[in-house]
């Protein structure tokens, strides 16, 4: 091959990389399609709604022991809040209550 050839490949090689590289920023940066709202009385316990919502990818005890280590709760519940809310996956009120759930150590003793 000339040198012109390899140069030419190894560009266009490198260009499909930038290109799978910005479609995988803009896959898991699309928000999820919205769900029909729920009510945020259902009268689930924080554990039945942390098994409904997360532990098909989550362990309560180890979210929990992780919060826990912290020394600012009150931080911790509201950096988790905004995690929850940029997660997508649960209403405002169930994040508050998964929150609040996590951090105060109800995952751990069941509340």
């Amino acid at each position: 091959m000339r040198p012109a050839r390899v140069t030419h490949l190894a560009m266009a090689i490198s260009a499909g990389f930038v290109l799978a590289a910005g479609v995988f920023a803009w896959y898991v940066s699309t928000p999820p399609m919205p769900k029909a709202p729920m009510t945020s009385a259902t009268g689930e316990t924080p554990a039945a709604l942390f098994a409904r919502r997360c532990a098909r990818c989550h362990e309560a005890e180890v979210l929990a022991a992780a919060l826990r280590g912290r020394t600012e709760r009150d931080r911790a519940r509201a950096e988790l809040r905004a995690f929850l809310d940029g997660h997508g996956h649960a209403t405002p009120e169930e994040n508050r209550v998964l929150a609040d759930f996590l951090v105060g150590g109800g995952a751990a003793d069941g509340r």
